[in-house]
């Protein structure tokens, strides 16, 4: 089960929508939001706005989200569609930063750019790209960071709004609709086609023109994308409907008005009743559940946390992902921490036949047999020897380690174990999940795993109520890193 929480905030609030997700099944289950306290310069605007965040999420419980979704402003980003022919196929990745460069009004290297598939047929591939300058992202990223938040993906202007439809199941029906969220400032349209985003654009005008009786700068605007939209279409396209959210006054003449420019049924959006918002409040939260159930499926969306943006973590899951290793070694601990004492006593004869297999080997490597790892690791660091020397270390030898130093006084419940192990240069890193029955047990189990020379930069987790029982669930971290032709479990430090 995972927990998503799509997020926004400006100098007024923060907002939150969560997303409880298991299986094939998702499920909006709260909407959050929280006063932004009255600042007078930057830096109290910013504790403020700190502030307003911690007790949003403390609103949401444990455990915290494992993933936050935000959306970069539509206002700084370019949002098209772009045609390729059908030689291209899956390469439009590859193709894309030459077919865009001829339209950015910066250099492509200054450039974050990505894409969503919109259609493909006979006749080619059709995608939505998106672009916005590289120190404007950083810059909309390093607000976040300055509150502690880090996003594991930011989604582009009015193209986030097509997560909506993993929430709202009416808008996957065959049909083209229309999504407006009204901002301060600006106005996002997203166009979408049987659940399909077909356009998204974001206009500059918003919320305070409509306040301010600006009709007219708002009809041209939604006129003149309505006209770009069906000349793309090469058949007449027919709008079912229109939902409008965001923080224009719903009310009845306002929502007729637009049903004038647009010839079509406007409504409110349906979004979910729920805990944490009225009906009259909603509609303020539609973009953060839009941004939330984006990240519901797995298909290709624009996502700005790429390359230098990527998240650490999500990167190092990517790789851990495609490692088989990992999987078999999680299955070996898992197993090793539940054996009981007759299957230590079988390890136990099976550690003599591996000792004697050592023997074996190392007499026909360096010409010596013996069984003192002490020994096998100077002669792998004797210069005279012409072998090369064996590999640094083992997702195996990492497993070996950890488990000899959870105390057996411990009682240590494992839930998950992640080990990658890449080379001699780039070293490695494991995660840990588990349960115990107290800080302490979980901060020995730290220290003692902090004594082994091999692993670095151990960091402890959040810790947080396991469901349905008093103990504690953690998480544990740390690099896996030797010194030069150092051996964990076959020379110096023994597991």
């Amino acid at each position: 089960m995972a927990r998503i929480l799509g997020l926004e905030f400006d100098q007024k609030e923060v907002r939150g929508a969560l997303v409880r997700t298991s299986f094939r099944q998702s499920e909006l289950v709260q909407y959050v939001s929280r006063r932004v306290a009255k600042a007078s310069d930057p830096d109290a605007l910013r504790e403020a706005q700190a502030e307003a965040l911690r007790a949003l999420l403390e609103a949401l419980g444990t455990p915290p989200p494992e993933k936050v979704v935000v959306a970069f402003p539509g206002t700084e980003a370019s949002l098209r569609s772009l045609s390729f022919p059908p030689s291209v196929g899956r390469r439009v990745a590859e193709v894309l930063p030459f077919e865009i460069e001829a339209l950015l009004p910066f250099a492509l290297e200054e450039a974050v750019i990505d894409q969503q598939p919109l259609r493909s047929s006979p006749e080619g591939v059709e995608v939505l790209a998106a672009a916005a300058r590289r120190d404007r992202v950083a810059l909309f990223l390093e607000s976040f960071h300055a509150l502690g938040v880090h996003p594991h993906e930011l989604a582009v202007g009015a193209a986030a709004l097509d997560g909506l439809r993993w929430i709202l199941p009416t808008l996957q029906e065959p049909s083209t609709t229309v999504l407006l969220d009204f901002r301060g400032e600006s106005t996002d349209l997203c166009v979408l086609h049987a659940g399909n985003c077909e356009l998204a654009r974001t206009l500059s005008v918003g919320s305070h023109a409509l306040e301010a009786g600006h009709f007219r700068e708002i009809d041209a605007a939604l006129r003149q994308t309505l006209s770009a939209y069906r000349s793309q279409r090469s058949a007449e396209v027919e709008i079912a409907r229109v939902f409008v959210s965001g923080e224009a006054s719903l009310d009845a003449p306002f929502l007729g008005w637009l049903s004038e420019v647009f010839a079509a049924e406007v409504l409110p959006l349906p979004l979910p009743p729920i805990d944490g918002a009225d009906d009259r409040e909603r509609p303020r939260f539609a973009r953060v559940v839009a941004l939330a159930g984006r990240a519901i499926p797995r298909n290709k969306r624009i996502d700005f946390m790429r390359g230098d943006f990527a998240p650490k973590r999500s990167a190092q899951s990517r790789r851990a992902s495609t490692g088989k290793i990992a999987l078999a070694a999680a299955a070996v601990f898992a197993a090793y921490l539940f054996s009981n004492y007759a299957q230590w006593t079988t390890l136990k004869s099976e550690s003599e036949v591996l000792e004697a297999e050592l023997e074996r080997v190392s007499g026909e490597v360096f010409g010596e047999p013996t069984r003192d790892p002490e020994r096998i690791k100077n002669l792998m660091q004797g210069s005279d020897r012409n072998q090369g020397p064996l590999p640094e270390l083992d997702a195996f030898d990492v497993i070996d380690a950890i488990s000899a130093r959870i105390p057996t006084s411990i009682t240590h419940d494992t839930r998950t174990l992640s080990v990658e192990v890449e080379d001699a240069v780039n070293g490695g890193h494991f995660e840990i999940e588990g349960t115990v029955d107290t800080i302490a047990e979980r901060d020995a189990i730290a220290t003692q795993l902090e004594g082994f020379r091999c692993f670095r930069d151990l960091e402890k987790g959040r810790t947080a109520q396991a469901p349905g029982s008093e103990r504690l669930n953690y998480a544990l971290e740390a690099s896996v890193r030797c010194g030069p032709a150092s051996k964990a479990g076959k020379g110096g430090d023994k597991p």
